[in-house]
């Protein structure tokens, strides 16, 4: 896994969300002040991601290692995250993911320790399940898996396309 952190604004939920599923380190907050991140990108030495051009200008002038996104989408803006600061894309593992909640590291977990945590079918279906110590979230390979092979394979498609 990448030893690359992030921080992302307010306006990048989504990808800040599948950056942790991936397994990225990735601070996230919709109500913190420019400034505060700044600070927290600065303190925690994280790269600060932005569609804001004020914030980023911000950023720069403060030596923070930063990228202006264009928002255009999320395979998009992970293109040009793991080009700028050329990381090889890392396939999509549920072992390697962090909560997309929280950000913690998940946790393998023994089914019978986490039964009264989800819901019977569920328990009765899956034999894999993740858990979040942090926020307490249980996690297992259910059908969202597919979606996220095939953003997975759309960005890896793009980091290879050399036009």
């Amino acid at each position: 896994m990448s030893s690359v952190c992030f921080i992302a604004d307010g306006m990048l939920g989504s990808l800040a969300r599948k950056l942790r599923i991936f397994g990225f380190d990735t601070l996230y907050y919709n109500d913190v002040e420019d400034f505060k991140l700044i600070e927290i990108g600065e303190q925690q030495e994280r790269i600060l991601l932005t569609c804001d051009k004020i914030l980023i200008q911000r950023a720069m002038n403060a030596g923070i290692s930063s990228v202006l996104l264009d928002g255009s989408g999320d395979v998009d803006d992970m293109i040009h995250i793991l080009r700028n600061y050329k990381i090889n894309f890392v396939e999509f593992l549920p072992e390697n993911s962090r909560c997309p909640i929280c950000n913690n590291i998940l946790d393998r977990c023994d089914k019978n320790s986490i039964n009264k945590l989800i819901p019977e079918k569920i328990f009765n279906i899956h034999e894999r399940f993740y858990l979040c110590k942090q926020c307490n979230k249980v996690y297992w390979e259910g059908s969202h898996l597919k979606k996220l092979r095939e953003f997975g394979l759309f960005v890896k498609r793009g980091l290879n396309d050399t036009s």
